[in-house]
């Protein structure tokens, strides 16, 4: 143990003999502790510059060790009664080079690091405070790290079954100096784990990091430790600080998947999932025609649902924007409002029983013996259904992994009434803040069969002045967005159902017919492709009808107590439109935020949509998926 200062009333602090890089203090074995006091510790010109903080920081000093054999340790500064920063080096003094540096490790100010080790090699650990205010009585240890089995990459974690979900802490983990260089932040990172996966057929691999609770990177690659060749690579995938990737695999061949904390930040709680599709179509052609009745029940009851939903929403908020927009403040409009509540607070108890019939329609056609036999081939398995590529989605959403059609009924269910809600509120963006109200009337507990995915904007609940001039013609403008809006959703989520049940019926039912799919199946695709291209020009021409310049002028639309239109400033650019600023914008950010919202719809009823769409080589390609979609992103996971 380090000789600890003491400080005596009225004498300076003496200077630290480990005050230089020089001067270390020598760390025989662990684990190792000291307490020091480094008021009088100096910071030399020579000191090196921090990647965790871009500072040489102040009243820095040293410590040295020399690894007895290969392992990993953890330094830190818990306990410490000021603020510091840790860094750990290989090399000589003016000559170093940074291998980990950590500042205010978890919630607190002091520091932790930990590093790979080998034996014979010395390294040299500074601890600084983070400014000049910075010191006092310093708390440092040094102790073998309790790094996870799969810290490095000659010992991968290989999944006993797929999908693979688990939690593991990282926070011990480390960063080999032989960890490659991750292309898509530019470097290597720290607390890297491995993974080894080898599928038995060509398919596609997914993993990520959804529900972890530190800055996430992701990368896959081919090759042995020291030799790899990256295939994959992400950083913040989504609206988050979390990670995803999805590469093609051919069957037979070993892949490595690196996960690691983003820079010099460290691990933490990782929630990593894996699952593996296969392309093929299933063997038994019991059990494919058993898929094929699934995914047909599936769409049906995933089309009805969201056409209900839509349905209840637009005669609650469609009654209660007449109520404030053309009928005179007052006794008169107060008892609108409460009539038009009671409709509300009516649709909502339906609700309910709305998803039970969803959930029945899907567990009758696919909670069967012949597809819950094989159900990870069956459902999961992307030579059936493929909702193993969806098994982090639906465990970030729903709070489980995929175990059985219930499960898979359960997280359809959740999916399509946040997307409806969605859609909803990018055609009325008032509609919650109406429904809200307390002059709604509506009755304690209806609001609960809504999810939180209808956004409240803030508004008053106020309607415009001129109820004649401005409020008649506004109405009826809502009136055609709403309606114009749900008859869009419904039909190219139909075409898409269309399309898509042709060619799983293919590859199911006639797998050995390769005209099934390049005629029948390319054929329908086409039509109802041509269908959905139709479908957006009736949208548009729709809204014109009833809310171009010379009916109510976009100004008005755009008002808080008109048709609040500016509450979608942030909604329309992350579907690749501006904020919109006149009727045109309007229309092409309802047109794309409802083109995505259908295929994420779609994506749900059917996981391997994408794939089979694209495999019939259409010429031109369809517009599927859209290229101004937002990357996915699931809610918060909740604790596993």
């Amino acid at each position: 143990m380090g000789l600890a200062v003491l400080l005596c009333s009225g004498r300076a602090s003496a200077q630290p003999a480990n005050d230089d890089c020089a001067t270390p203090t020598v760390i025989a074995a662990l684990p190792f502790a000291d307490t020091l006091d480094t008021t009088a510790a100096t910071t030399a010109g020579t000191d090196p510059t921090h990647s965790c903080t871009l500072l040489k920081n102040a009243h820095s000093v040293w410590y040295s060790f020399t690894a007895p054999g290969n392992g990993a340790v953890t330094a830190d500064t818990f306990g410490t009664g000021f603020d510091t920063a840790l860094t750990a080096y290989t090399g000589t003094c003016g000559a170093l080079t940074e291998i980990a540096c950590n500042d205010d490790s978890g919630s607190g100010l002091q520091s932790k690091v930990s590093f790979a080790v080998t034996a014979g090699v010395t390294y040299l650990i500074e601890v600084t405070g983070l400014d000049v205010g910075d010191s006092g009585t310093l708390d440092f240890a040094l102790a073998a790290a309790a790094s996870p089995s799969n810290d490095e990459c000659a010992t991968p974690k290989v999944p006993a079954a797929i999908p693979f979900h688990e939690t593991l802490d990282t926070s011990e983990a480390t960063a080999s100096g032989s960890d490659p260089a991750a292309s898509c932040t530019g470097g290597r990172n720290s607390a890297s784990v491995w993974y080894l996966f080898t599928p038995p057929a060509g398919g596609t691999v997914m993993a990520d990091t959804f529900g972890s609770n530190y800055d996430t990177v992701l990368a896959a690659y081919t090759g042995t430790c020291g030799a790899l060749s990256e295939i994959a690579c992400d950083d913040d995938s989504g609206d988050d600080v979390q990670s995803q990737v999805s590469f093609a695999v051919t069957g037979g061949v070993p892949y490595l998947i690196e996960v690691m904390g983003y820079g010099t930040g460290g691990g933490g709680a990782l929630d990593f999932t894996l699952t593996f599709v296969s392309d093929a179509s299933l063997a038994d052609p019991v059990a494919a025609k058993a898929a094929d009745k699934c995914q047909k029940a599936i769409k049906k009851a995933g089309s009805t649902f969201v056409a209900k939903r839509l349905g209840i929403l637009e005669k609650c908020a469609g009654g209660l924007f007449k109520c404030v927009q053309t009928v005179e403040a007052g006794a008169k409009q107060d008892a609108c409002v409460v009539k038009a509540g009671a409709k509300c607070t009516k649709g909502f108890g339906k609700l309910p029983a709305v998803v039970q019939k969803f959930t029945a329609s899907l567990t009758a056609k696919c909670d069967v013996d012949v597809l819950n036999a094989d159900f990870a081939t069956t459902i999961l398995g992307n030579r059936g259904l493929g909702y193993g590529a969806l098994d982090g989605e639906c465990y970030a959403e729903a709070g489980s992994t995929l175990a059985s059609v219930q499960d898979v009924a359960i997280c359809l269910a959740g999916q399509h009434a946040c997307r409806a809600e969605k859609l909803f509120e990018a055609q009325e963006p008032r509609a919650r803040e109406l429904i809200d109200l307390p002059l709604a009337a509506i009755a304690p507990g209806a609001l609960a069969n809504l999810t939180s995915c209808l956004v409240d904007h803030s508004g008053a609940g106020a309607g415009v002045a001129d109820k004649d001039a401005v409020g008649k013609p506004l109405e009826k403008c809502q009136t055609a967005i709403r309606k114009a809006g749900a008859k869009f959703v419904l039909k190219k989520l139909k075409s898409l159902e269309l399309c898509v049940d042709t060619i799983f019926t293919c590859l199911q039912t006639k797998p050995a017919d390769p005209v099934c799919v390049t005629e029948k199946a390319r054929g329908k695709c086409e039509k109802e492709f041509v269908k959905i291209d139709s479908e957006a020009n009736k949208l548009r021409s729709s809204i014109d009808k009833k809310c171009a310049g010379e009916l109510i002028q976009y100004d008005t639309l755009r008002q808080a107590d008109a048709a609040n239109l500016d509450a979608l400033a942030a909604e329309c650019p992350r579907f690749g439109v501006p904020a919109p600023s006149d009727l045109e914008e309007y229309k092409l950010c309802i047109l794309q935020q409802h083109d995505c919202r259908v295929e994420e719809l779609l994506r749900f009823e059917a996981p391997r949509a994408r794939k089979m769409i694209e495999s019939l080589g259409l010429d031109p390609p369809p517009r599927f998926p859209s290229d101004f979609c937002p990357t996915p992103t699931p809610a918060p996971t909740p604790g596993a």
